[in-house]
This record gives C-alpha cells, structure tokens and sequence, in this order.
C-alpha cells in the first residue's frame, strides 16, 4: 500500500504506514513535536518493558521521565 503526504505530495515510508496506517503526512511534515511516552524496562527478566504513555502536562512528563532515567 502506498500513499502520498498530503502537504509534500512525497510518497510516505512503508514503515511509518504500517505502524500509522492512518496517517497522512510524511515524518517531516508529522504533528507529534513532543515525546508520548517512554518505554520503563520490567524487573523480570526476558519480559518486554512496558510503554509509559504521558498526558499533555508538564508534571505527568516529569515523572514519566524520572522513571524512565531511574530503571535505565
């Protein structure tokens, strides 16, 4: 499947599709200007981390990222 950005006119990349398969834009021309979350590795071994995702305020990123630095 392939698809054209809407603002560019570039083919977007087959990845990006696959994992946004809705998406419109090319990476260049994406909204996203802030990180959504980080990935917190488990205590287990051989368990996959966990995806953090932050809300949109300052204090939730803070945290998110201070647990992120503190299981590093």
């Amino acid at each position: 499947m392939t698809r054209n950005c809407q603002i560019c006119d570039c083919p977007i990349p087959a990845a990006r599709l696959e994992v946004l398969p809705e998406t419109r834009t090319c990476t260049e021309h994406s909204t996203a200007t802030r990180p959504i979350g980080f990935m917190i590795p488990t205590a287990a071994k051989g368990c996959a981390p966990v995806l953090m995702v932050v809300p949109g305020n300052k204090e939730a990123h803070r945290q998110a990222y201070r647990a992120n630095k503190r299981h590093r």
